[in-house]
C-alpha cells in the first residue's frame, strides 16, 4: 500500500471509526421519550421564567437546583414543547462534543492520534452511560463533563493574569451549576500544575486559589447542608466514614466491567501504578489517576444513591490511562516494524477493537434497552391518550385508579400537567372513582376513560 494512502488511513480513519461507533450507539435509543424527572424538571422550569433562571446562575446563596441545566429546559421547553426527539438531539449532540473534546485532551497528553482515539473508542459508546442516551435529565452530567473538560483544556493555553482567573472562576461557578460533581475542579488544576507545569511558584498560584478555595468551599458547604439528608434510608444520604469511602470506590471500579475485586485490591493497584508512573516520571498518567478519584469522590459516600451513570465524567481518567498504555504499545510497534506495516497493522486493530467493543456494549445494554423501551412506550401512549380526552382542555382534577408504572402521586401531576400543557389541572390516585369528576384508569398499555 502506497505511503500517501496509508498516512490519510491513520489519519482520518479514527476519528470516521468513533463517529460510526457513537452513531450506531445512538442509534439503539431511538426508541427514547421523556422520563419521570423530565416531568419534574419541567413542572419546575415553568414555574420560572428565563431571567429568573440566570439569576439562580449568578447567585450564590440560590438553592434552585442546578440552574444551568434547566436553563437548557426552559429553552427547549418553549421551542419544543412536547416533541421529545430535539431535547434527545441536544443531549446526543453534548456527548459527541464530549467526545470530541476528551479526544482533543488526551491527543495533548500522549502526542498520539492514534492512542488518544483508541482510548476514546471506549467512552464513546458504554453500556454504563446508557441513561445518558434515553433520559434527556442527564443533561445535567453533560453539561458538566463539558465545562469540566473546556475548564481543563482551557487551562492548559492560560496564564497567570487576573482575566485569565477570571474566565477560569466563570467556568468553574457554570459548572457548578450545571452539576455539583464539578465541586472539586480546583484540585484537578492544582494536579496539573504540579504534575503537568510543575509550578511551584505560590506567588503565581496564591491569589488565584484563594479565590477558587472561597467559591468550593462556600459551594461545599452550602450543598452539605441544603443537600444531606439526615434519613439513612434517603437517597442523599452521606455515610461520611472511611469504611464507606473504601468500599463507595471499590464499588465503582467493580462496575466498570462487573468484576468482584475488594476495594483494598483497587487501592493497592492504583498505588502500584502510581509508583510505576512515578518512576517512570509519566506526569500525564499520575495525572489522570489523581482526576480519577477525585472526580468519583463526591459519589463515594451517597450509599443509597450509586449508579453506573456517574463514571461518565470520572471516565476521563481511565480512558487517559489507557491512552498513556496504548501509546506505549503504538512506540514499541513502530520500533520492531517498518512505519508503512506499523501503521497499517495499527489502524486494522483499531477497526477490530471498535468492532469488538460495541458488540460487547451492545450486549450489555440490551436488556436494560429493551425494558426502557416498554416503559416508554407506555409513556408515550399515556400522553397521546390523556391529549385526546374530550375534556382535557376544562376538566379541573383527574382521578386515577390505575397509572403508569415508576410514577408516584408527584410525578403523575407533573406528567399530566406537562402532556396537557396546563398548570390548573390537579391529580389524585384513587382505589375507586368518586361519585362526581374525571376518573380514568391506565391498563394494559392504554389510558380508558372510567366516567
Amino acid at each position: 500500500m502506497k505511503r500517501n494512502l496509508v498516512v490519510p488511513l491513520a489519519r482520518y480513519g479514527i476519528p470516521i471509526i468513533i463517529a460510526i461507533v457513537l452513531l450506531l450507539g445512538l442509534r439503539l435509543y431511538t426508541f427514547t421519550y421523556f422520563w419521570l424527572d423530565d416531568f419534574t424538571n419541567v413542572y419546575w422550569i415553568r414555574r420560572v421564567g428565563f431571567w429568573e433562571l440566570i439569576a439562580h446562575i449568578l447567585n450564590p446563596t440560590s438553592s434552585f437546583f442546578r440552574p444551568l441545566g434547566m436553563l437548557v429546559y426552559w429553552v427547549l421547553f418553549h421551542v419544543a414543547a412536547l416533541n421529545s426527539l430535539p431535547y434527545h438531539l441536544v443531549a446526543w449532540a453534548l456527548h459527541a462534543v464530549n467526545t470530541a473534546l476528551l479526544f482533543l485532551l488526551l491527543r495533548k497528553a500522549t502526542k498520539s492520534q492514534y492512542a488518544a482515539g483508541l482510548a476514546v473508542l471506549f467512552f464513546a459508546f458504554r453500556a454504563n452511560f446508557g441513561d445518558i442516551y434515553w433520559s434527556f435529565a442527564n443533561i445535567f452530567q453533560l453539561l458538566a463533563f463539558t465545562l469540566v473538560l473546556i475548564g481543563t483544556l482551557l487551562y492548559a493555553r492560560l496564564g497567570y493574569s487576573v482575566k485569565d482567573t477570571l474566565v477560569l472562576t466563570a467556568i468553574y461557578i457554570l459548572a457548578i451549576r450545571a452539576g455539583e460533581q464539578s465541586i472539586l475542579l480546583p484540585l484537578l488544576w492544582l494536579a496539573y500544575e504540579f504534575l503537568i507545569r510543575r509550578n511551584t511558584n505560590w506567588r503565581q498560584l496564591l491569589p488565584r486559589y484563594a479565590i477558587l478555595a472561597v467559591i468550593l468551599g462556600w459551594f461545599t458547604l452550602f450543598k452539605l447542608t441544603a443537600m444531606r439528608a439526615a434519613d439513612a434510608a434517603a437517597p442523599y444520604y452521606l455515610d461520611l466514614s472511611s469504611l464507606t469511602f473504601g468500599r463507595g470506590y471499590g464499588w465503582y471500579f467493580n462496575s466498570l466491567y462487573q468484576t468482584s475485586l475488594r476495594w483494598g485490591g483497587w487501592f493497592t493497584i492504583s498505588a502500584l501504578l502510581g509508583i510505576i508512573f512515578a518512576l517512570r516520571k509519566n506526569a500525564w498518567a499520575l495525572f489522570f489517576i489523581v482526576f480519577t478519584y477525585v472526580t468519583l469522590l463526591p459519589y463515594v459516600f451517597l450509599v443509597n444513591h450509586r449508579f453506573d451513570l456517574y463514571w461518565y465524567m470520572p471516565f476521563i481518567g481511565i480512558a487517559g490511562l489507557m491512552a498513556v498504555c496504548f501509546n506505549a504499545l503504538q512506540r514499541v510497534a513502530l520500533k520492531i516494524l517498518p512505519t508503512q506495516a506499523a501503521h497499517i497493522l495499527l489502524t486494522l486493530i483499531f477497526a477490530g477493537i471498535a468492532l469488538e467493543h460495541y458488540q460487547h456494549e451492545e450486549r450489555r445494554s440490551r436488556s436494560s434497552r429493551d425494558y426502557m423501551r416498554d416503559v416508554l412506550k407506555d409513556y408515550r401512549v399515556f400522553f397521546s391518550d390523556l391529549r385526546s380526552l374530550p375534556d382535557s382542555t376544562t376538566v379541573p382534577m383527574l382521578y386515577y385508579t390505575a397509572i403508569p408504572r415508576h410514577m408516584d402521586e408527584v410525578a403523575l401531576l407533573c406528567a399530566t400537567q406537562f402532556a396537557l400543557n396546563r398548570l390548573d389541572v390537579e391529580t389524585k390516585i384513587v382505589t375507586q372513582c368518586p361519585s362526581e369528576g374525571a376518573c380514568v384508569a391506565f391498563e394494559n398499555g392504554r389510558l380508558r376513560r372510567i366516567q
